[in-house]
């Protein structure tokens, strides 16, 4: 373990705004670290599994001082800028139809179950709604010949797992989206769906009670002495003498696992607020989710609440060594999701996106 690690990249990898992020209120100003404090547990990243460390931290190390630190605002990172599935069951994509061997899906679906009762007890501790955190299941939608024998494949695997689904025809698909696009769908009823944002902003001011979070406080350095690390941040720094980092792929930009991680980037656009008649004009239910029968397909969310009724569409993947998304790529993907969100909803020819 080295003494000392400067820190490369620390604001970037985060491309445009989030729309889960924009459409909430603004929240309060950011409690940015500004002088030198010691803890017990240093955790940095307040993201998904930054959060669920320090909670986890607080149910075991009631006396301990935890701390956490971010390098922007919490949830404009990519734990509040993704499709908001939690999903239960297997979900492998390098397979056709998310499908492995029955005895590997079982036991991963009990890790999978393990830790979505972990968010739900957060969800009912921190006093979460419906909009932002929706055990409703989710559909994996068909659109073609191949995506229905995805489907019906997965099916049987889940059946062999001893798992209930229910299959949707073209008739339920068009009832649930309005749309007249899909061909059938897979609905599995333990998939939790979330406002991405408003679910991490919230779990992090409900930690807050007990631990102290700093927004905006990027770890600039990493000094070891005598068994003890020092981060140190623009304005202040933490000592502690056990850090966690979780920071996903910016694990190298600490000096880790350089020129061993993919970063994937992937791509969504959320809709300007549909009006009361482009609404009406859409039908199906006010909420759903779908993810596509082929594990490369295109994710689409309808939501109403915080914000107003909006679709958002998400394709596309890329890999990028720099964690930096090129502008080259934006543009295409913004082309792909134009033509997807057309193809799925042309009665809404006049709806744009409006964020990327």
């Amino acid at each position: 373990m080295p003494k000392s690690i400067q820190v490369n990249n620390i604001r970037h990898g985060n491309p445009g705004v989030s729309g889960w992020y924009a459409i909430l209120q603004e929240p309060e100003p950011a409690d940015v670290l500004e002088k030198d404090i010691n803890a017990d547990w240093l955790v940095i990243g307040g993201g998904f599994a930054g959060l669920a460390a320090a909670r986890r931290l607080l149910q075991l190390r009631q006396k301990e001082r935890i701390v956490v630190l971010d390098s922007i605002r919490i949830g404009q990172g990519s734990s509040g800028r993704n499709s908001g599935f939690m999903i239960d069951l297997p979900h492998d994509i390098s397979t056709d139809s998310y499908v492995g061997a029955v005895e590997r899906d079982i036991r991963q679906t009990q890790k999978n179950r393990y830790a979505l009762s972990f968010a739900a007890e957060a969800a009912e501790e921190y006093g979460f709604t419906q909009e932002v955190f929706n055990p409703c299941g989710k559909i994996n939608a068909a659109a073609s010949d191949s995506g229905e024998r995805h489907n019906l494949e997965y099916m049987g695997h889940l059946k062999a797992m001893g798992e209930d689904s229910t299959w949707l025809d073209e008739e339920d698909m068009k009832r649930i989206t309005g749309s007249n696009y899909y061909l059938s769908g897979l609905l599995t009823p333990k998939t939790i769906t979330i406002q991405s944002a408003a679910y991490i902003r919230k779990f992090a001011e409900g930690l807050s009670r007990n631990i102290d979070i700093h927004e905006n406080s990027p770890v600039v350095s990493l000094e070891r002495t005598g068994g003890v690390w020092k981060a140190i941040t623009p304005k202040g720094s933490v000592t502690a003498p056990k850090v966690i980092l979780s920071v996903n792929g910016h694990l190298q930009s600490f000096g880790f696992l350089k020129n061993r991680l993919m970063h994937i980037f992937l791509y969504a656009s959320m809709t300007r607020e549909l009006s009361d008649s482009e609404v009406r004009k859409l039908g199906g239910e006010p909420s759903w989710g779908a993810a596509p029968a082929n594990p490369f397909g295109s994710s689409v969310r309808k939501i109403c609440g915080t914000g107003g009724h909006r679709i958002l569409v998400r394709n596309k993947f890329h890999f990028s060594s720099s964690l930096e998304a090129s502008e080259h790529d934006i543009k295409k993907t913004v082309r792909d999701h134009d033509r997807s969100f057309q193809r799925r909803f042309p009665m809404l020819e006049d709806v744009e996106m409006e964020y990327r």
